[in-house]
């Protein structure tokens, strides 16, 4: 087992793999553009080789996601398979598939979901009727689940979404603002002259959500010069805003080590069975952001700001810099 000597934790606490990259949606702001996935599936053999890699070097869980992670027709085996040695699994799906969580068995602590959210227009009643039904599944056996939503339009408001997590006990709600995908063909994302417009709403969901004993939680970094300047103390303090990049590091559906899907098409990837461990892993990970660093310097903006001073933010995600260094070649639906 691989363990920062500095610590008594490894150097990579959770790893996430992508089981499938098929779904069975076409979301307008997916990272998988209007050219969509192919429908591949990882092995089981390929699964047994990530979970030994995470055992190996004593990650504390792992993470699955897609395309549309319940796709998988082996994915009941590879949860009870992690959960059998210890791993607690967390899954990405948007619950629309129909009694997909029959199958699971596991204890309530081992498994918890996010479950991706659309607009409510969007669902045919099949496809609504399951969501609900699988989130009533996964309340009753404990499972917690956190509701994302990702933000593609603005202003916004979900109410749906806040009903659903007032019938099934949800705690959390995710937002993201859409970034745009680099390579991917067209997807919708927010321009940054619509940052003013998601902060201001995602302020007041913020505070309707604390109203009822709930939490917004934000997801992606976003720079600091495109949120007001007077609700900078708010996203920081309040919603834990950061201006840094910091991505997880990922294994996709041909068990190879990468990034976030923003910026995932720009840089080699290497394969898993390269890493002797996560010490390995990591230093692969900083080599990506010094890469990208050069790729996608701060935005022009950030010269002489405060905030890239005290280290805080550098220009957020670096899909948002390429939109601004050669917004062009960045889609815009």
């Amino acid at each position: 087992m691989h363990i920062d000597p500095r610590s008594d934790r490894p150097p990579i606490s959770r790893l996430t793999l992508q089981v499938t990259d098929a779904c069975n949606l076409r979301c307008v702001y997916c990272f998988s553009g209007e050219k969509g996935c192919a429908d591949t599936f990882v092995s089981e053999e390929d699964f047994g080789y990530f979970l030994g890699f995470c055992l190996r070097n004593g990650m504390r869980g792992i993470r699955l996601t897609g395309g549309e992670t319940m796709l998988h027709p082996h994915l009941h085996r590879f949860v009870h398979l992690a959960v059998q040695v210890g791993m607690p699994v967390h899954i990405f799906s948007n619950f629309t598939l129909k009694d997909c969580l029959n199958a699971f068995d596991v204890p309530g602590k081992a498994l918890s979901f996010l479950v991706n959210v659309n607009d409510r227009d969007t669902y045919d009643s099949s496809a609504w009727d399951n969501l609900t039904k699988n989130l009533e599944l996964a309340a009753s056996c404990g499972y917690s689940t956190v509701l994302g939503y990702t933000v593609h339009e603005v202003p916004f408001k979900i109410p749906h979404i806040m009903q659903l997590a007032a019938e099934y006990c949800v705690q959390k709600i995710r937002i993201s603002p859409a970034k745009p995908t680099i390579g991917a063909g067209k997807n919708r994302w927010l321009k940054s002259d619509e940052m003013r417009a998601f902060a201001e709403s995602a302020m007041q969901l913020s505070q309707e959500l604390k109203s009822v004993g709930r939490l917004l939680v934000l997801d992606c970094p976003i720079p600091f010069c495109q949120i007001p300047q007077e609700h900078i103390h708010f996203f920081t303090k309040e919603l834990k805003l950061t201006g840094k990049c910091d991505f997880g590091t990922s294994v996709n559906v041909n068990l190879e080590v990468g990034h976030c899907y923003v910026t995932n098409s720009l840089l080699a990837k290497r394969p898993l069975s390269s890493f002797r461990n996560a010490f390995e892993m990591l230093d692969y990970k900083l080599g990506l952001v010094r890469e990208l660093d050069l790729l996608y310097p701060p935005l022009s903006t950030c010269v002489g700001c405060r905030f890239l001073a005290q280290g805080v933010c550098d220009g957020g995600c670096y899909g948002t810099r390429h939109q601004a260094i050669v917004g062009r070649e960045v889609s815009h639906d």
